[in-house]
């Protein structure tokens, strides 16, 4: 469904994208995980999305170290069954949405060097409108 990156300034990335690819980014909007708060815009070009994500310093999303391809998202039919799988295929779970309200999850990769996302399948129209605005 999408590429995730994460970059340090969302809106100099947006602008970067934008004149390098021609890319359409949505307007940046913020989600709140626990005591981290992510800034994230999606390219309307896809799939895959390109997705934008902003973290703060110290929280998963840290671009301390400098921006970084982050994950890979795909939709899931049985997020705690898919959850199940990744975990039993050596991919410790990193991120667990579902803590926080949110149908997600983040798994560690250990030879990809980034995270895979299940999104449950369930917020696929949601997403999609905000993609497209």
């Amino acid at each position: 469904f999408h590429v995730g990156l994460v970059v340090a300034d969302i809106d100099a990335a947006i602008s970067e994208l934008r004149r390098a690819l021609g890319l359409d980014f949505n307007l940046p909007h913020q989600s709140t995980y626990g005591d981290a708060t992510i800034r994230v815009a999606y390219a309307r070009q896809g799939p895959p999305f390109i997705e934008l994500v902003q973290g703060e310093p110290g929280s998963l999303w840290d671009t301390t170290g400098g921006p970084r391809a982050d994950h890979v998202g795909y939709f899931s039919e049985d997020l705690d069954a898919d959850v199940e799988r990744l975990l039993a295929a050596g991919m410790p779970l990193d991120i667990d949405g579902r803590e926080y309200g949110a149908q997600f999850t983040y798994h560690r990769s250990t030879h990809l060097g980034l995270r895979v996302e299940l999104i449950d399948q369930s917020r696929r129209d949601k997403l999609l409108q905000i993609i497209r605005g």
